[in-house]
């Protein structure tokens, strides 16, 4: 009796997670006694013969909710969805614990993001990352930063991969915002990856249209007037890494028009933060969306990384907004009635108690 309460309560707890179930056990419940009934042929004798029961039969003291769970999401045909991940998983490879392993494998295994960027770092975190389902020719960019150790990393000088193995792409964040890179030394990093990874995409992430277009176009504006830039460099894509308009307003989306209208379909990939677009997943994937351009998930500096939190909400609504396909596994919850009155005739949720939940292998797949 106590493993059997035991284990109820744990499977409570884990379909109470946030968006594991979308139809609430007790919505459901409220939901068949307004449907429900009443036939006083119905006892706690008397057997309902339209009632499928893992029991075998139910009476007026007895009421079954089919509850469906998350098991996992999957990208839909064609999405790219993508995530820079917690260091956490970045680096689970090399510190050898199966735990960390684990949350990396869920990004796809669970979670559904079928393109990884991550920093090259060691043989063992690319490795890992391989194995959890990334090739490193077509699904996995590899991030580095605009000196020699990026040059380094790009040539497989020391993380232990064939100098002839290329990643699907290079990113390099914020060289004017962070790193303070020269359009020069910008163009000659740029031109070094080309030639060395010529089957590579290369591209890089800045806070506004004028530090990415400060890179790129020649002219460029900056500080309300034109300068001509002497070195203006060719890339395959740019990404937008702020996460507040320009007067500091949740929605980013203002930038993000203004760079889909500077670089047209080279702006075809967003950075949407776990910290601070929280509130706004449904409607910046929304935008992503409308505009057929690939959501990635900045989920480096997730505070709820371990509880899986933010990867959760943000994932049901990428699902709710097309990106993604959701399946589902059956638990059906059984209520036995502990009222006083006639349980035939008592509508109130208050008198009914759940007294198991039997996990099935029947699942669906969503997708909406």
């Amino acid at each position: 009796m106590k493993e059997k309460k035991e284990r109820i309560l744990k499977l409570k707890k884990d379909l109470e997670i946030p968006y594991v179930v979308i139809e609430k056990p007790e919505k459901l419940l409220v939901e068949k006694l307004s449907l429900r009934k009443p036939n006083k042929s119905f006892s706690k004798t008397l057997t309902n013969p339209y009632f499928n029961s893992v029991q075998g039969s139910q009476s007026c003291y007895t009421l079954e909710i089919d509850v469906w769970a998350l098991v996992r999401y999957e990208a839909k045909s064609g999405i790219e969805f993508g995530i820079l991940p917690h260091t956490n998983r970045q680096y689970a490879g090399s510190s050898g614990d199966p735990n960390r392993i684990q949350k990396l494998n869920e990004l796809k295994s669970k979670w559904g993001f079928n393109y990884i960027l991550a920093n090259i770092g060691v043989y063992e975190n690319i490795m890992a990352i391989v194995n959890a389902g990334y090739p490193i020719a077509t699904n996995y960019i590899a991030g580095i930063s605009c000196n020699q150790a990026g040059r380094d990393a790009a040539a497989n000088v020391w993380n232990g991969l064939s100098p002839s193995t290329y990643f699907w792409a290079y990113y390099t964040d914020e060289p004017y915002s962070n790193q303070q890179i020269t359009q020069y030394d910008f163009k000659q990093f740029r031109n070094y990856i080309v030639q060395l990874r010529p089957n590579s995409l290369f591209g890089f992430g800045e806070t506004t249209k004028y530090s990415t277009n400060r890179y790129t176009h020649n002219p460029y504006f900056w500080n309300g007037a034109w300068y001509i830039n002497y070195n203006p460099t060719s890339v395959n894509f740019v990404m937008c890494t702020r996460y507040v308009g320009y007067y500091n307003e949740n929605d980013q989306t203002d930038l993000w028009n203004e760079l889909k209208i500077s670089y047209q379909n080279k702006f075809n990939r967003i950075w949407i933060s776990a910290n601070s677009d929280g509130s706004e997943f449904n409607y910046l994937l929304g935008y992503c969306k409308e505009n057929s351009i690939s959501p990635w998930f900045y989920q480096l500096e997730d505070f709820e990384d371990n509880s899986d939190v933010m990867l959760s909400q943000y994932c049901y609504h990428a699902f709710l907004k097309n990106f993604l396909k959701r399946e589902e596994k059956k638990f059906i919850y059984i209520y036995y009635y502990v009222g006083s009155e006639d349980p035939c005739y008592d509508y109130q949720i208050t008198s009914w108690e759940l007294g198991d939940i039997i996990e099935t292998s029947e699942t669906r797949i969503l997708n909406p």
